[in-house]
């Protein structure tokens, strides 16, 4: 019996845009093979923003995590991406998910992992 070479799953970003960046920064990211784990990874970080947002994204953010957010996932389930903006004073900030396929590479248990994988630096938005 062959391993299938490709899984279907979700690619989700979160990213900052602000006027005086010159380009978008990634804060985070999420690889998962549900959609409905998508969206609560979006909604778990947008509910954390909730209680420092001005009014009108307040209500924004709101009415989507009410209501929006069962469309954001009939929406990936179609195959789909999605986004959900908000912004607040001069920073904007993105959670976006996308169907995609993941190629296996290698195995993520650490035992299984080559030695090169100690020299990794981590990228500097992580430490």
């Amino acid at each position: 019996m062959t391993a299938r070479l490709v899984t279907p799953g979700y690619w989700c970003e979160c990213q900052t845009h602000t006027a005086t960046a010159m380009a978008p920064v990634l804060v985070g990211s999420l690889d998962t093979d549900s959609a409905v784990q998508a969206v609560r990874w979006i909604r778990t970080a947008v509910r954390t923003i909730v209680p420092a947002l001005d009014p009108e994204p307040f209500q924004q953010v709101l009415d989507w995590l009410s209501l929006d957010y069962r469309n954001t996932v009939l929406t990936l389930n179609s195959g789909q991406p999605i986004a959900f903006t908000v912004t607040q004073a001069t920073t904007t900030i993105q959670w976006t998910a996308r169907p995609v396929h993941f190629l296996h590479l290698a195995h993520r248990v650490a035992g299984n992992l080559p030695a090169c994988t100690d020299q990794y630096a981590e990228p500097p938005w992580t430490q």
